[in-house]
């Protein structure tokens, strides 16, 4: 043993030497152990691989939370809180110490007018470390949330926000959208035309969608 070796740190090196040369498994993995257990009739073992979720990660996330299956969560998923009833649409990244909860009962009505108070975020969603997200507000589908933002009210699709309280600060257009195409997952497969040839396409249908939503009105 080194002159300089602290007994109580080689006493935990050697009890858990073995688990930390595998790895600590990643938020998500356990979370989808977590899913598999809940889904086969062991709550024993899904509550266990939540319980590990906050001791390994300081990440509190419910076992039914509505994480789709390509969610992902940066640097392991540290810090992160989300709320049970938060709703999540495909392609979301979550980064590290990010929020996504209530606001003391602030809720909205949706489309068909019922009430909810957590939010509902969209498709190719990039949330940024620290952001906070909370209660009843629906993030549209290709926004970007930057660090730190506190966001209260609904944030409109192809929005970049920032700022606490949150507000949009630029709007993705066919124009600047090459600048963000590192920010979603689907995009890292893609090529620059093909990534544009899909933003364009997805601008489209949203602009029609806006006018159909005014004709209403």
């Amino acid at each position: 043993m080194s002159a300089h070796a602290n007994p109580v740190i080689t006493k935990w090196l050697n009890t858990f030497g073995d688990l930390l040369d595998d790895g600590i498994p990643s938020v998500h993995q356990l979370f989808r152990e977590a899913r598999i257990y809940k889904n086969s009739n062991r709550p024993d073992l899904a509550n266990r691989c939540i319980s590990l979720v906050y001791l390994l990660h300081n990440t509190s996330i419910a076992l039914d939370a509505k994480l789709q299956s390509d969610t992902r969560l940066a640097y392991g998923g540290i810090g992160v809180v989300i709320h049970h009833a938060a709703t999540f649409g495909k392609d979301v990244l979550i980064g590290q110490n990010v929020t996504i909860g209530g606001n003391g009962g602030k809720g909205q009505r949706d489309d068909s007018g019922n009430l909810f108070y957590l939010p509902k975020i969209g498709s190719h969603v990039y949330i940024a470390a620290g952001a906070r997200l909370l209660g009843g507000i629906e993030i549209g589908n290709y926004t970007v949330i930057a660090a730190n933002a506190v966001v209260l009210s609904s944030i409109p699709a192809f929005s970049i926000v920032g700022g606490a309280p949150a507000r949009v600060i630029k709007k993705i257009d066919e124009r600047n959208a090459l600048n963000y195409k590192d920010y979603f997952g689907f995009a890292k497969k893609l090529s620059d035309d093909e990534y544009m040839k899909r933003i364009t396409q997805e601008l489209a249908f949203e602009s029609r969608d806006m006018e159909s939503v005014l004709a209403q009105r």
